[in-house]
């Protein structure tokens, strides 16, 4: 979430409101509800101002009191770290299995630890 909007330039204030606006409806609705923040690009991040749109996540998810999966972090220490060459230009489908697998386990971490499971409760 955020990643077209801030492409398109979005007022981050308008971005906010839209994602408050759907969380509050998901609430009402009775769903559970997970924020997941942009993918990090080492190529776009100059290209693109992501901040205004995590803080903005960020504060609804506080303001909500919902979960929220910062994948930009994580994805931004993967190439920090080296684990994944991010910038490089000739990604491959098997770069982008490997993050997405690594991202997909993060994930359910996340999800299993929100919910408060229990061991018994996961199965």
């Amino acid at each position: 979430t955020g990643t077209v909007d801030a492409m398109r330039s979005i007022d981050p204030d308008d971005f906010r409101t839209a994602v408050d606006d759907g969380v509050v409806a998901l609430q009402k609705a009775g769903a559970d509800v997970v924020l997941m923040n942009p993918q990090y690009s080492p190529r776009t991040e100059t290209m693109i101002s992501v901040p205004p749109y995590l803080d903005n996540m960020r504060a609804v998810a506080q303001q909500r009191d919902v979960p929220l999966f910062d994948r930009f972090a994580i994805m931004h220490e993967w190439n920090d770290q080296g684990d994944f060459d991010l910038y490089g230009a000739h990604h491959g489908l098997e770069l982008a299995r490997r993050v997405h697998d690594c991202l997909g386990r993060a994930l359910s971490i996340f999800v299993i630890g929100a919910a408060h499971l229990g061991p018994t409760q996961q199965n």
